[in-house]
């Protein structure tokens, strides 16, 4: 720590100060948690910070920072949950996303302080850091002729590794949206590979079309197309932690900053603190995230969790976003917002049901609790498919679940020492880093303003026609060279033969 902060201040003096603008547009805390702290600590280190945001910090101490708050989009990402969470395909699922997010940022580059922003001709910038979802951010650094350097929440994308030249494999590697990873069964790997191909397709003919669309109402008729922007990324910052995902090997273009959003311990709220240190049984932590609300859950699903709670011999502190619950059992602590980190260091607190965001993920971890994962959407599939594959929690479907369902992963968790033992390992591997994922990210992004976004950490394999990927013309090559060489054979074989039987007649 002390040999980072030495090298963070000579840094800074080599650096000085630099613009930055920063482009998150997803409605949605759990995501803008995890980029909170870079444009935070970027501010803090003397650089002249620009952001545009749904969740602005508002901290009157950052005089370096200027936030455009375009929290209003939030209303979008409800309407979606509401519609497209329940009883949808991956694929449904995630088109959906894509269609909803085109419509915000169309929204946000229309909002009037952002077109004050894009209209000032003496506005510059040296350096883009913009979320990876869609393409349409890419069109900031073309505007400015600044380098991009990308950021996620979740775990990199398809498109993000085809723009880095990151190898991956269908056999090996699964999509963070989809249900699959780790080790495949043979239609798993013929699943993953269809949705692959499909994905691919999608993107490439769908999205990027209608992406490069409304990047050039607001950047400019004259801008590259978006699909081209999207390979000069310098590099990205994915929010994972090696030791808790599947293994893969990747570019150094590649940067994992996971537990970005992990916090120094706080002292709980008096009547949370209370409930916890005074409580006679173990107590559980029942959170459905952010996005989906536990009160607005079906209702089946909801009933059957309040039945199975009723018979399990804990307790229970619920995220609860309404002020009344119906039928409330008797061993339920309900509140509307939770400080869900300082609630999970907390001793009693003995597991964690949750949705399965990648965050809840990390906390859970960083803390040493064991969870129960209920997916829903996005990647919570993979998510809770990842944890059952590290052995530090068990997975119910919340369309089909029962109530002997519920209580036998609740009582597993707790009982079985397997699931702390596993959990208490991670815990101790991703503790032990070198860098903490904000040191890492803010020494990668100022190494790019030291540099001027000028070198490579991609692979070729980012530039390289699938044609010469999937060697298709080494392959044909080959395929005529073995077809020449069989006629070749062949006609020589004949030849040899004519030639034998004429000799044998004559001497016969």
């Amino acid at each position: 720590m002390i040999k980072f902060l030495l090298s963070s201040f000579i840094c800074v003096n080599l650096v000085s100060s630099a613009k930055i603008l920063g482009y998150f547009p997803i409605p949605s805390i759990s995501h803008q948690c995890v980029f909170q702290p870079i444009w935070k600590e970027l501010s803090l280190r003397g650089h002249e910070v620009t952001v545009i945001t749904p969740d602005p910090l508002k901290d009157p101490n950052l005089v370096n920072l200027t936030e455009i708050d375009v929290s209003f989009t939030y209303k979008d990402i409800k309407e979606y949950v509401q519609t497209n969470i329940l009883h949808k395909s991956t694929i449904d699922s995630l088109t959906g996303l894509y269609d909803m997010m085109r419509n915000i940022e169309e929204d946000i580059l229309k909002h009037e302080k952002v077109q004050q922003l894009l209209n000032d001709d003496d506005k510059h910038f040296d350096l883009v850091i913009m979320e990876l979802f869609t393409t349409i951010g890419f069109g900031f650094g073309s505007k400015y002729k600044a380098p991009v350097v990308g950021v996620t929440s979740l775990n990199g994308y398809i498109q993000i590794h085809e723009s880095l030249g990151n190898p991956i494999h269908p056999a090996l590697y699964a999509e963070c949206f989809s249900t699959l990873g780790g080790d495949m069964t043979f239609f798993e790997r013929l699943q993953n590979t269809a949705f692959f191909v499909w994905f691919k397709i999608y993107h490439h003919y769908y999205n990027n079309p209608r992406h490069d669309a409304i990047a050039r109402k607001y950047f400019g008729e004259d801008m590259p197309y978006i699909g081209d922007l999207e390979k000069n990324i310098s590099f990205a910052l994915i929010n994972t932690n090696a030791v808790m995902d599947y293994v893969k090997a990747n570019v150094p273009a590649v940067i994992e900053i996971g537990q970005m959003h992990i916090k120094p311990p706080k002292p709980l709220p008096k009547d949370i603190g209370d409930y916890l240190d005074n409580s006679k049984r173990e107590v559980i932590y029942f959170s459905l995230g952010s996005n989906v609300k536990s009160s607005t859950a079906p209702e089946n699903f909801l009933d059957t969790v309040k039945v199975a709670i009723t018979e399990l011999p804990y307790n229970f502190i619920w995220k609860w976003e309404d002020d009344h619950m119906p039928n409330k059992p008797d061993n339920v602590f309900l509140k509307k917002w939770l400080p869900q980190q300082d609630i999970l260091r907390h001793p009693k607190i003995k597991g964690f049901i949750t949705q399965g965001g990648i965050q809840s993920m990390e906390e859970a971890v960083t803390n040493g609790v064991p969870l129960v994962v209920f997916p829903f959407f996005g990647d919570q599939p993979y998510n809770a498919r990842r944890m059952v594959y590290m052995g530090i929690g068990s997975k119910l479907d919340y369309t089909s679940f029962t109530k002997e369902d519920f209580k036998n992963a609740v009582n597993e968790i707790v009982k079985n020492p397997m699931y702390k033992h596993n959990v208490k390992k991670y815990q101790s591997l991703i503790k032990d880093q070198p860098m903490t994922g904000l040191e890492k990210a803010v020494w990668w992004i100022e190494f790019t303003i030291r540099h001027k976004g000028d070198f490579n950490l991609k692979s070729n394999l980012a530039y390289l026609p699938y044609y010469k990927y999937f060697m298709l013309d080494i392959i044909l090559f080959v395929l005529i060279l073995v077809v020449i060489l069989s006629v070749v054979i062949a006609k020589l074989f004949k030849l040899f033969f004519y030639n034998y039987k004429s000799k044998k007649e004559k001497s016969s």
